[in-house]
């Protein structure tokens, strides 16, 4: 999901406070000489960029390993907007598909006062074709059984000026396929004891997304976040995260440089290798890590 996390492609769609103005033109009246109107900027706007890692609420979703993102927008004058967004993800955190997630999303920004924004939404995250089994690294805990990634969401935002503040609230079964059956990843290390014997889904999860945005040069941002993922009914998988970055603007282009970590238990959150699966050996995705990225808007 692209950050927040967070950018309003994903800006609308984790985190964003981008307010949309009413796009109108003054009707021109007057002498034949007067200028015409100028025509009224575009609602369709796409997005481009390469990252070292695509980190998501904290957690790398590539093995800590590049990826390529790309997204189209349209935002009506009247604050409805809808969006796609694209990237690669690690066929090993997210098994049996395409390596690929889909973000679909769509909501109503709208100015509630002077520099207060409001943004209320819904987002659904697809991983084509990812099937979590007892094979995988997020295990399942009842043998034969399979489940899915794909996550739904409903989010409502908050900004003034370069503050920000965000709630998504899972209204489908499974957050990013952490259910029963398969919310026993702890199998996969060679554990039993703390195997999960429940039915409940993580329906009602929720994230918390403090964010601030503010220029300190010319055309230089601080990029400050932290954040909470609360998992419903399964603790063990809830987690803090956070970041610190800068943001320069270069000829139409954003370079983004940040530290980017959490707290999140890596016996939870991790990646394995086909061969690393049932043993300890594994890829801690919640580390803190550097993550350099370049971006382009058009």
């Amino acid at each position: 999901m692209k950050n927040t996390r967070t950018s309003l492609a994903i800006l609308a769609a984790f985190g964003g406070s981008v307010l949309l103005a009413p796009a109108s033109a003054m009707a021109q009246t007057g002498t034949p000489a007067e200028a015409p109107a100028a025509a009224p900027a575009s609602p369709f706007t796409g997005n481009m960029s390469i990252t070292s890692d695509y980190r998501f609420r904290g957690l790398s979703q590539t093995g800590k390993k590049p990826a390529i993102q790309g997204g189209f927008d349209y935002a009506n004058a009247n604050g409805i907007y809808l969006g796609t967004w694209l990237s690669n993800v690690s066929g090993n955190q997210y098994p049996s598909g395409s390596s690929l997630e889909m973000d679909f999303y769509g909501g109503y920004k709208f100015e509630a006062a002077k520099d207060v924004g409001i943004d209320l939404g819904l987002i659904h995250i697809y991983y084509p074709g990812v099937s979590i089994t007892a094979n995988t690294p997020f295990a399942v805990s009842i043998p034969g059984t399979t489940g899915k990634a794909d996550t739904t969401e409903i989010y409502a935002g908050l900004s003034y000026k370069w503050l920000s503040i965000k709630y998504n609230h899972t209204i489908g079964d499974s957050l990013f396929g952490i259910d029963y059956p398969t919310a026993g990843k702890s199998c996969a290390i060679g554990s039993t004891t703390d195997c999960y014997n429940s039915t409940n889904t993580t329906k009602g999860s929720g994230y918390l997304d403090l964010g601030a945005n503010f220029e300190i040069a010319d055309k230089l941002t601080l990029n400050l976040h932290a954040g909470h993922q609360k998992v419903a009914h399964y603790d063990n998988y809830s987690y803090s995260d956070y970041k610190i970055g800068l943001t320069k603007e270069i000829a139409g282009y954003s370079f983004a440089a940040a530290v980017i970590g959490s707290n999140a238990k890596d016996t939870w959150w991790y990646a394995q290798t086909p061969s690393q699966v049932g043993t300890t050996n594994r890829t801690k995705i919640g580390e803190s890590g550097l993550v350099a990225s370049v971006s382009k808007t058009f």
